[in-house]
């Protein structure tokens, strides 16, 4: 769960917090810390968007996502190619850097 922190990895582990977790490796959640600027989760309004949008109105904004992600800690240029492969494979034009759900 921590391959990838802080940018990708998945949630924080709930009993990394209490001091220890059982599960270790095997756990799918982050061990490390995380300074969250955003909610764990999205908020219903976003998700009701979001079940709203055709599939590849979810892939075009992904990759947007994606893009500014990688922009903001410096691998766009390494990670271009992959992603334009990407939005083409979901049939989605290239995005450009900063979409977001309203």
């Amino acid at each position: 769960g921590s391959i990838g922190h802080p940018h990708f990895c998945g949630k924080p582990c709930g009993f990394i917090m209490s001091g220890a977790c059982k599960y270790d490796l095997r756990c799918n959640g982050c061990h490390c810390q995380h300074f969250l600027d955003r909610p764990s989760h999205m908020g219903e309004h976003r998700r009701r968007v979001l079940k709203k949008m055709s599939a590849e109105a979810r892939a075009h904004l992904l990759l947007s996502m994606m893009r500014q992600t990688l922009s903001d800690i410096g691998l766009l240029n390494h990670s271009r190619h992959a992603l334009d492969k990407l939005g083409h494979a979901c049939g989605v034009a290239t995005p450009s850097v900063g979409a977001s759900i309203s």
